[in-house]
Formats: C-alpha cells, structure tokens, sequence
C-alpha cells in the first residue's frame, strides 16, 4: 500500500484517539503530503470533524492554513445540513408519537450527540429509522402525509420485496430517508427483532425522549453496516471511526465472550469477528481496547485476513472490487455457494430498492 495512505491512516488514528504528543511526532517524523491528506479525508468524509477536533487543539498551527480553511468550509456546510435534519427528525419523531407508531432512529443526530459530543461533529447523510415489519404500511402513509416520497420499487409483490431487501428510500426535496424494517437482510442470520426492540434505550434530546437501539445493537448495526460497505466497495473511514468511538464510549465495559456468544446465536459470529479486528488494524488501536484484542487473538483461527496489508486492500472503493466480494462471501455461515444463489436471486429486489443508485 502507498506509504502516503499510511501516514495519512496513522493521522487519522491519532487525531480520533486526541492524542497530542503522538500528532507531534508523527507531523515531525512523517513526511506528510498535506494535498493528499485533504483529498484522503475529503472522500472518507472526515472534513469537518477534524476540523472541530483540530480547532480547540494548539496543534492546529502545524497544519496549512489552507488546509484547515478547507476543512472549516465544509464543517460549516456540515453543520448547516446537520441542523435541517434534526428539525424534520425533530417533527417526525412528533408525529410518530401523535399517531402511535414506535419507532427507532437509527444513526443520524442522536448517535452523533452520544458518540461524539455534539451533533456538529460528524456529517449526516441521511435519516434512518426502524419500525416493526407490520408497520411498513403505517410509516410509509405517515412519512408520506409529511412530503416525502418513496423513490423504492416494489418487484412482483412487496412480501418477497421485504424479504430479500431490508429498507425502503425516501426523498423530502434533497433530505434523504431510509425505512428499516430489518437491521440487514440475508438468509443466514438469525437476528433476534424482539429482542432488539425490548433492548431500546430512550434518548433525551431538548426536552424530549426519542428511542434508540440499545448500545449492544448499536455496534452489531454498525459491524453489519460496515461488511455490507466492504463487500461492495464503498467502505468509508467514517464508518470506522465511528466503530472507533463506540468502542471508546462503552467497548472497556463489554464481555467480549458473551458477545460473541449472542453472535454465534444469530450466525453473526464471523462476521463480527473480522469486522472489529479491521477496525483496530486500520486504526492501529489495539491498544486502546486490550480485553476485545486478546479476544480476537485468542479467535485468531476465524479471522479471514491476518496482515494489516490484506486488511488495508479491503479499503478498495471499487463497485468491482472482487476480492472484497471474495471476503464477504467466505464470512457467511453457511456454503459459499448458497449466499451466491441469494445474491443472484435477491440483486433485482436491491436494484428496485436503491432506484436511486
């Protein structure tokens, strides 16, 4: 991999990890390619996060002026697009109470209030939320009384639609929405809906009490998220510093072992173990989270790619990037062969959903 991707990676870890002295020394030992940099976190879409975390910092004066001017232009866009999301998230979460529909949000402003600080801190495409699978036909009639319009296809009938697809998307003028009945969907897995609901946390915010997934499903939705990214090519590091600072906020306090033995349950276990070791490879955390590292030591055997080298080729952005697919493949519990004959059966129901891509 170019070292230029490297350095920029190791950046990366030590501005989420705020460690002062060890930006220091790497801006005084690496040889940064400031112009690469920009590009680098303008595609994973960390722009405006680093510039709130380099803001406050003195070492805001060993970056370019122009570079953190960069940065400061799309915080600001950020900020403004975060807060049109938070006012519609804001007034839906009203009407979902008025007409009794529960619903969880999934992401967006709440997770990036807990995660990191302040809803500023983090760009927010789009607004995600969760209703039960008998709700599908209640939310959509909700979602469109408020202006917003299903850009999702149905194919031959909407039960096997569901079946095969997980969500549906919306459009309000430019804000987009997803409609989850389902966390992912694949034939293998065996996630437990009651239990995800009965785990919902409730998330005060201005006042008001919204609902969330409970913190263990708040990292297996983001585990799920990121395979689905890797496997197609479109992983950002967005979403792995967001696994990051999950870990950060309450990963010290899990049982590792009885976390993946709930994983084993939904035949999740692979696919999470390999998915988390990623994440403290491409980040170089280990440290920062022993109990989870010695875990994945110990699992050693099931993790896929060994080298941090095969791990970083994972971070290919390519539609057509076959040894991702190849990867994704070798996780699902069950034959290889099966998960190509759902891919193939279930590719015209994705299509239909994600008209818009």
């Amino acid at each position: 991999m170019d070292n230029k991707i490297l350095h920029n990676l190791e950046l990366l870890g030590l501005i989420a990890g705020e460690n002062s002295a060890g930006i220091e020394r790497c801006l005084g030992i690496k040889q940064i390619d400031f112009k690469h940099f920009k590009d680098f976190v303008d595609i994973h879409q960390l722009s405006g996060n680093l510039y709130v975390s380099l803001g406050h910092s003195s070492l805001k004066g060993l970056f370019p002026a122009e570079l953190i001017e960069h940065f400061k232009f799309l915080y600001t866009e950020q900020w403004l697009k975060n807060e049109v999301l938070l006012r519609e998230i804001e007034d839906l979460g009203r009407e979902f109470e008025r007409k009794s529909l529960e619903v969880l949000f999934l992401k967006g402003p709440f997770f990036v209030q807990r995660f990191y600080g302040d809803i500023d801190r983090r760009v927010i495409r789009d607004i995600d939320i969760l209703v039960r699978k008998k709700d599908i036909d209640k939310a959509d009639r909700i979602l469109s009384a408020r202006g917003f319009r299903r850009d999702s296809a149905t194919l031959f009938n909407k039960n096997l639609t569901t079946y095969f697809t997980h969500h549906f998307e919306y459009w309000k003028e430019d804000l987009p929405l997803d409609l989850h009945w389902a966390l992912t969907s694949h034939f293998s897995f065996n996630l437990n809906y009651p239990e995800i609901w009965d785990k919902k946390q409730p998330f005060m915010f201005k006042g008001r009490v919204f609902y969330v997934l409970g913190d263990e499903y708040k990292l297996v939705f983001r585990i799920l998220s990121l395979f689905a990214d890797i496997q197609i090519g479109n992983l950002s590091l967005k979403s792995i510093l967001d696994t990051y600072m999950m870990l950060s906020a309450f990963g010290r306090d899990v049982d590792w072992e009885q976390f993946f033995t709930r994983r084993r349950k939904e035949r999740l276990f692979r696919i999470a173990l390999n998915v988390l070791d990623l994440v403290l490879d491409i980040l170089n955390c280990r440290r920062d989270f022993l109990e989870l590292s010695r875990y994945l030591e110990a699992s050693g055997k099931y993790i896929k790619h060994k080298s941090r080298l095969s791990k970083f080729e994972l971070l290919n952005r390519s539609r057509s990037a076959l040894n991702n697919k190849l990867w994704a493949f070798s996780l699902y519990q069950g034959p290889v062969f099966a998960s190509f004959l759902w891919w193939t059966f279930s590719l015209p129901f994705r299509v239909a959903i994600h008209r818009k891509g």
